[in-house]
């Protein structure tokens, strides 16, 4: 997801769990379907 969508994400989760463990990490890329393609 993008940082400007997190904070709705972590909104929804403490509605539904407010006992959620989640991790949050950098990525240098997203690929698939939506993302980049895949490169070789």
């Amino acid at each position: 997801m993008r940082k400007n969508e997190a904070s709705d994400l972590y909104r929804i989760i403490k509605h539904v769990d407010d006992k959620a463990f989640i991790t949050v990490a950098n990525v240098m890329g997203v690929y698939g379907r939506g993302f980049e393609e895949l490169k070789r």
